[in-house]
């Protein structure tokens, strides 16, 4: 077998410059270990600030549309926090889990008289600061979702969200008239 001689010169000089350098002596347990840079992940935002900047973030795209804003609803809240709760423990993303009742069952279970209601969820990891918007951007770009942000015909909302230790986000916003 035939070797090209640059490798061959390349494996000398590294054998070379392993041969010539000496051993470090070894850190004293005194002596601070130089820090590990960690990637940044962002400020440490609650589920609860998350939520209301998904809110607002809504809200922002429907006055954008010539609606008026959301009002919060708890009862819409509660539903939508249980439903990404079960999302995150049963790690799935959709409107109805295995184990759970329809969406209209589960918003109307939770106190909600209306005639008309939707739902959008997502799963979605990145940064804390960056969940609201980023979510809001792919709602946006998705037709049914787009559908429920900018339907005249709600006028209430709740949004749940629940993460994972190592940053997956389960958002979920109920709407109602």
């Amino acid at each position: 077998m035939k070797f090209p001689s640059a490798l061959i010169v390349l494996t000398a000089l590294t054998f070379a410059a392993c041969a010539t350098k000496k051993p470090q002596p070894p850190v004293a347990a005194t002596e601070e270990l130089p820090s590990v840079e960690v990637a940044d992940q962002g400020p440490r935002l609650s589920d609860d600030e998350i939520t209301r900047q998904v809110f607002e973030g809504v809200n922002k795209q429907r006055t954008a549309n010539g609606l008026q804003p959301l009002l919060a609803s708890p009862e819409l809240a509660s539903s939508a926090q249980e439903h990404s709760e079960k999302m995150l423990v049963g790690n799935f993303l959709s409107t109805r889990g295995a184990d759970e009742p329809s969406a209209i069952t589960r918003i109307t279970s939770h106190g909600v008289k209306t005639l008309k209601l939707g739902e959008n969820v997502v799963r979605i990891k990145t940064r804390p600061d960056h969940v609201a918007d980023d979510t809001v951007a792919i709602w946006m770009g998705a037709s049914a979702d787009h559908k429920n942000i900018v339907s005249p015909s709600f006028t209430k909302g709740g949004v749940g969200v629940s993460h994972t230790a190592d940053g997956n986000y389960y958002v979920s916003e109920d709407f109602a008239e």
